[in-house]
């Protein structure tokens, strides 16, 4: 029931958050880092799950 264009405008909020450091020490970067990849490997995965034929038919009995 996900989406991954959520997931893809957390990626997107955490990049901006990048743009904006003006101090590169690994406290400023650290989280945004996590923002920007983590959010974006699980639109990934939500997205390659949902071009996967799911295996069921319609005769499935519930």
């Amino acid at each position: 029931t996900e989406h991954p264009l959520f997931f893809v405008f957390v990626s997107a909020g955490g990049a901006l958050t990048l743009l904006t450091l003006q101090r590169w020490t690994f406290a400023d970067w650290a989280f945004p880092v996590y923002i920007v990849v983590f959010p974006g490997f699980l639109a990934l995965l939500i997205w390659r799950q949902q071009q996967r034929p799911s295996g069921r038919t319609s005769a499935v009995a519930h």
